[in-house]
């Protein structure tokens, strides 16, 4: 065997195996195709906020309260006990003032013989009388409505007890014996306490 034969080339290792893409391929073999570009990177998008609600929206429920408080049960049955002391007083100032309306028509004033005085003091009495009934019934009412627990009720106790507390403390700060100022005091009290537990202590807690 000739020794100056040329050595024969040995197969490539990568015999059978299609060229890569993007290269070029070897002669007599098909082209590969290039590889697909890389989809886009989408950045995220920000969530759509819902639309508007359009039209009526039910209201949400109202959140629970407490119950009435004791201290404004109390309260109410001092309104009740004053609306009805009170009652009987105007009734019997109504009744006085009848008396006297009558005792002017029977009879006369010494010294102002013809003069009607009587008839006209009890008449201006009577009207008295018939304001303080008036006058108790708001204070019933209100005792009731808070007893029930209404809102009315609470605040028409609050407006009767300012009003009759600012009585009752003019009353203290005037001129009277120890007897009527003490008396005062005691409703100037009682209407303080109702005014209180109505305004700061309605609901239990």
């Amino acid at each position: 065997m000739d020794q100056s034969q040329e050595p024969m080339p040995q197969a490539s290792t990568s015999a059978g195996k299609p060229p890569a893409a993007g290269m070029t391929p070897a002669p007599g073999e098909p082209p590969v195709p290039d590889a697909p570009p890389a989809a886009p990177i989408v950045p995220p998008q920000p969530a759509t906020p819902a639309p508007a609600a359009v039209g009526w929206v039910m209201p949400s429920a109202p959140a629970a309260r407490g119950p009435r408080s004791t201290l404004a049960a109390a309260a109410g049955i001092v309104l009740l006990v004053l609306g009805v002391l009170g009652a009987l007083l105007g009734l019997l100032i109504v009744l006085g003032g009848a008396a006297l309306g009558t005792f002017g028509r029977n009879g006369s004033i010494p010294g102002l013989e013809g003069v009607d005085i009587a008839t006209a003091f009890g008449g201006i009495v009577a009207v008295l009388g018939i304001i303080v009934i008036v006058y108790s019934v708001l204070y019933i009412a209100g005792g009731i409505g808070v007893i029930n627990s209404r809102e009315w009720g609470r605040w028409l106790g609050m407006v009767v007890a300012i009003i009759s507390g600012l009585f009752w403390l003019a009353a203290v700060a005037g001129p009277g014996d120890r007897g009527g100022i003490v008396f005062a005091l005691l409703l100037l009290v009682a209407h303080g306490y109702v005014l209180f537990a109505l305004a700061l202590r309605w609901r239990a807690t």
